[in-house]
């Protein structure tokens, strides 16, 4: 039935959300409840003429009771059991805000902040020495291939095989300079600059993921019905798994947080404020001091080559020594992890 004082939804208000499409489905706004039908208004009610709207389990329905008594039931085929129990929890907001406290209700107050935290910054470390430390090695055999280089008649198969071979892995290397020294650079921006990086956050209107790049994934609270982190498999890094109330996912990476206990924090903060819940504690400080710290695991990898490569051909360290030359940088890398892993006092 229609409202004796019907209206237009304001879905442009951040307080608003929707269930189904364009042409079927359930507005919940400031202004009250509305059900569409084929692109029109079935239904509609002021929020000051309803007295109850409950989500009827066993019938994957949604139970409407007004101010005068009347009984209303709406059931959509293309919307769940627990998209009811999420309509009537967001009327409830509506209903009864004194009771409750939810993004709708919250002010442009942030709610939680995460920061780089020296585990996050010891995982950087280790992400941009992997790529070096490999750079490394190539270098090192195409160096050592280079001084064996001979000159070899075209009959000689295996042999010319060889030397494309060989001719093939400089041009990956000349190709995968630029690539570390990008690498490099958005490693320092984001990880190793000394100002505190805030790195996601959570206020009144949504969720913000901030990744190097100077890229932000923005997410509104009306746009999220569930919200999961998921650790990094064969095809996919660590990423934050978001459904919207249409059922259709996507996928946030977050493996540049390099920590994943604060993905998982990020989810379980999103989910509660969802829900009107507690937030959990927090997993990283807010803001931070300054660390010259990052610098320093910046300069062990970019003097890594280096390191690696002069001696090998400078000094007459055989093949043992060679040996010992690629562990030192192991070891070194694997004492400055634990020692930025270390809580910052």
């Amino acid at each position: 039935m229609p409202s004796a004082h019907p209206f237009t939804p304001d879905l442009a208000d951040l307080r608003s959300q929707r269930w189904g499409d364009a042409t079927t489905g359930i507005v919940c706004d400031p202004q009250g409840l509305t059900c569409y039908t084929r692109g029109q208004i079935s239904q509609q009610w002021r929020w000051t003429e309803l007295a109850r709207v409950v989500a009827l389990d066993s019938q994957a329905a949604l139970g409407i009771i007004t101010r005068a008594g009347d009984k209303q039931r709406y059931r959509d085929r293309r919307l769940s059991a627990a998209n009811y129990a999420d309509i009537a929890r967001c009327a409830q907001h509506f209903l009864h805000p004194a009771q409750t406290s939810t993004p709708s209700t919250a002010t442009t107050t942030l709610l939680r902040c995460w920061y780089q935290d020296a585990r996050s910054l010891s995982g950087a470390g280790s992400s941009l020495f992997g790529l070096f430390f490999l750079a490394a090695l190539l270098t090192l055999w195409l160096l050592s291939e280079w001084l064996r280089w001979r000159p070899i008649p075209l009959t000689e198969t295996r042999a010319l095989l060889h030397n494309s071979l060989t001719m093939l892995g400089f041009a990956v290397l000349c190709a995968s300079v630029p690539l570390l020294l990008l690498a490099a650079r958005r490693h320092y921006r984001y990880h190793f600059t000394p100002e505190p990086r805030l790195m996601a956050q959570i206020d009144a209107h949504g969720l913000s993921i901030h990744s190097p790049g100077n890229i932000t994934h923005r997410l509104l609270w009306p746009d999220i019905h569930r919200i999961s982190a998921m650790r990094a498999d064969h095809f996919h890094p660590e990423h934050l798994l978001v459904e919207d109330r249409l059922g259709q996912t996507r996928r946030i990476f977050a493996n540049h947080l390099e920590n994943f206990a604060i993905v998982a924090n990020i989810a379980a903060c999103a989910t509660a404020v969802i829900h009107g819940s507690p937030l959990p504690p927090p997993q990283t400080a807010n803001a931070p001091p300054r660390s010259t710290g990052g610098k320093t695991l910046l300069w062990l990898n970019l003097l890594l080559p280096p390191f690696i490569i002069i001696p090998s051909f400078a000094l007459p360290l055989g093949e043992t020594g060679i040996k010992i030359l690629l562990l030192l940088p192991l070891l070194l890398n694997a004492l400055a992890a634990i020692h930025f892993a270390r809580p910052r006092k």
